[in-house]
């Protein structure tokens, strides 16, 4: 969990540069930058920036994209993800994620929900009890008919490398 981190700059919980990046199973909820990518930000000739269920929800910035910025020549892969309730610069669409396609950034979405193009999501409580984003309240689980359940792809997620979790499960 990335919950209620700030940056006086750039990426309010992750900001990286010239390396990949590969997150999985991750909430990001209430983080904040004073520029752009609220939750992410992330720039690098060449570089990928993948996530696999991952949750990035109530995120701001007073800049561009309160989800993820992508910067020149980085693309970014959602898979099984959900971008909602983000705030910042632009339309509904880019407040969640922003890529520079002038720069040769590409965007790939399998099977993720972004707001401004699918459905609501139908968190249970995205505040959290207290109504304050980036708390360990923070609700992001999905309610009963949530257009989301089993709308997911278990192909494309990655594998247990080494079993981390030591569940005898390597996939």
């Amino acid at each position: 969990r990335f919950l209620g981190n700030s940056a006086l700059g750039d990426g309010g919980a992750i900001y990286t540069t010239g390396t990949y990046g590969d997150l999985a199973n991750c909430l990001f909820s209430g983080n904040t930058s004073s520029t752009e990518g609220g939750a992410i930000r992330a720039s690098g000739s060449g570089q990928v920036l993948r996530l696999w269920n991952c949750t990035l929800s109530r995120n701001a910035t007073p800049g561009t994209a309160g989800g993820i910025y992508a910067g020149t020549n980085l693309d970014v892969e959602l898979r099984n993800s959900i971008l909602w309730g983000n705030t910042g610069v632009g339309t509904t669409t880019q407040q969640q994620i922003t890529l520079n396609t002038a720069g040769g950034s590409l965007l790939t979405s399998v099977y993720s929900t972004v707001q401004g193009i699918n459905a609501d999501p139908l968190f249970v409580n995205a505040l959290g009890a207290d109504g304050l984003a980036g708390t360990f309240d923070d609700d992001c689980r999905l309610r009963q008919g949530s257009p989301c359940i089993d709308a997911g792809d278990a192909s494309v997620l990655p594998l247990d490398y080494g079993d981390s979790d030591m569940n005898g499960v390597w996939n």
